[in-house]
């Protein structure tokens, strides 16, 4: 699509490409909703979390994605 764009500069159109790349690294469910595998980021989360709660600590999860941090709640209430 860039290319077509015949060396014009297509900034709006270049950062949604980094944005969706950026959530794609998260989690392919964020924007392929059929999407059945995992995420390994979301599993090392999982597994922070896991440990904190056993030890008692309290964490504060965060993103810039609502999306994921749906998935994590998901993953969290399972």
């Amino acid at each position: 699509k860039l290319k077509n764009n015949k060396g014009k500069s297509d900034k709006i159109t270049i950062f949604s490409y980094l944005t969706k790349l950026r959530q794609l690294c998260l989690h392919q469910k964020t924007l392929l909703k059929d999407y059945k595998g995992k995420s390994e980021k979301v599993k090392v989360c999982m597994e922070i979390t896991k440990e904190a709660i056993e030890s008692g600590r309290k964490i504060l999860i965060f993103s810039q994605f609502t999306s994921t941090l749906r998935i994590i709640e998901e993953e969290i209430q399972k």
